[in-house]
């Protein structure tokens, strides 16, 4: 007959409703107010005891792998947000809006708006995070003409001009 230790029973399902960052949370409360009175782990069992310090300590002090996966995650996270906050800057051009239409069309009938109407129209001017070259002149360039995501102003302006 096979009995229920609690080395073969399925852990329990937390509810849905907390997150993880609510249970960091508490776990660091838990984890002071120990360090405020460590006589209240004399009530726990040994055994229970030695497992918590331990995963304390781990994740206090991990080892060099544990380290390094880290800052790979955080590393990967931060380079996918920028990758987003560029390509929504880039999203938002003309050209883009035109390529997601599902008839392409490459000169709309409509009159360019001057350079001094899109300053003054008070929207701040878009710009990547990162200089890009330009696909014309190989300028870097990090602001982004309304329409143009791979020109410099200057030859944005040039070629929508000749577009419209």
């Amino acid at each position: 007959m096979h009995t229920n230790t609690a080395s073969n029973r399925s852990p329990q399902r937390e509810p849905e409703s907390n997150s993880l960052a609510d249970r960091l949370r508490a776990a660091a409360d838990l984890l002071e107010k120990i360090v405020a009175d460590r006589s209240l782990l004399a009530d726990i069992p040994e055994a229970d005891r030695n497992r918590f310090l331990n995963a304390a300590g781990r994740v206090s002090r991990p080892d060099a792998l544990g380290r390094r996966q880290l800052l790979k995650v955080v590393k990967r996270k931060k380079r996918a947000e920028k990758v987003q906050r560029e390509e929504t800057v880039l999203a938002a051009t003309g050209i883009r809006k035109l390529r997601r239409e599902p008839v392409f069309i490459t000169s709309p009938n409509i009159y360019p708006p001057k350079s001094g109407e899109l300053l003054t129209s008070g929207e701040p001017v878009p710009e990547t995070e990162n200089p890009r070259k330009c696909y014309v002149c190989k300028k870097e360039f990090s602001t982004v003409h309304h329409f143009y995501d791979r020109l410099c102003l200057t030859c944005a302006e040039e070629n929508f001009a000749k577009r419209t």
